[in-house]
C-alpha cells in the first residue's frame, strides 16, 4: 500500500520556507517535529504553496518533496527547473 502525503502551506505556516535544493524548512523546532512525523511514513511528499514560499530556507529542515503544485506567478527560473 502506498502512502503519500499532502502538505498545504497556508496562513498557519506562513515561516515556512520551500527551496528546489533543500525541500522543506522551517525555524521552529516543534513545527519541525511534528511535519516530519507526518511525513515519516509517505512515500511521495506533494506540497502545495502559493509562489512567496519557494526559494526561502529556514534553518532546519524537514524534509526533500518530490511534488509541488502552487499558483500561477511562480518565478520562470524556479519554474525551469
Amino acid at each position: 500500500m502506498d502512502f503519500h502525503v499532502l502538505l498545504a502551506i497556508s496562513h498557519e505556516y506562513e515561516a515556512s520556507g520551500i527551496s528546489l535544493k533543500n525541500g522543506l524548512s522551517d525555524f521552529s523546532f516543534e513545527e519541525v517535529l511534528t511535519r516530519r512525523n507526518i511525513v515519516r511514513a509517505a512515500q511521495t511528499i506533494y506540497v502545495v504553496a502559493d509562489h512567496t514560499k519557494f526559494e526561502r530556507d529556514f534553518a532546519i529542515k524537514i524534509c526533500s518533496l518530490d511534488y509541488f503544485i502552487t499558483d500561477a506567478h511562480l518565478n520562470d527560473n524556479i519554474y525551469k527547473q
